[in-house]
C-alpha cells in the first residue's frame, strides 16, 4: 500500500498578518445605539418613501412594520403537537398519603426554577 502524498499548497495554518487586527491604544470605538441612529435622521422622512412605494410589498410590509410596534403584535396560537389543543394531565392530589404529598413537594422545590419575582411571590404567601 502505498504512503498518501501530503500536498503543501501554503494553506492552513498560522500566517503572519492574518486575522483581526489589535485595536490600537487610545483608539476608542463608538458603540452607535438605535436611538443614536434614529436621532440623526428624521424618521419620518425616511418612512415615506417605503409607505407611498409602487411595490405593494415593500408598503404592505412597513404598514406592518409599523402597526406592530404601535399596537404590539398580534397573539399567536399556542396549539399541541398535532395541531389541536393542548393536552393537560388532571391529577387527584387527594389520593396520595401524606408521604407522598410531602415527596412531591419536595420534587417541586428541586425543579423549580429561580426568577427575579421568585422572592416577591413567597413574600406576598407569609
Amino acid at each position: 500500500m502505498s504512503k498518501p502524498m501530503q500536498s503543501n499548497f501554503g494553506w492552513g495554518g498560522k500566517r503572519a498578518g492574518a486575522g483581526r487586527k489589535p485595536a490600537q491604544p487610545g483608539e476608542t470605538l463608538r458603540h452607535y445605539t438605535a436611538e443614536d441612529i434614529l436621532g440623526a435622521i428624521n424618521e419620518i422622512e425616511e418612512w415615506k418613501p417605503l409607505l407611498q412605494s409602487e411595490n405593494e410589498k415593500i408598503k404592505l410590509t412597513a404598514l406592518i412594520y409599523l402597526t406592530d410596534r404601535r399596537d404590539g403584535k398580534a397573539r399567536q396560537p399556542t396549539t399541541g403537537p398535532d395541531g389541536g389543543a393542548i393536552q393537560h394531565e388532571q391529577f387527584d392530589l387527594s389520593r396520595l398519603s401524606a408521604e407522598q404529598l410531602d415527596q412531591l413537594e419536595g420534587l417541586i422545590e428541586s425543579a423549580l426554577v429561580e426568577t427575579p419575582d421568585t422572592d416577591q411571590r413567597e413574600e406576598a404567601e407569609r
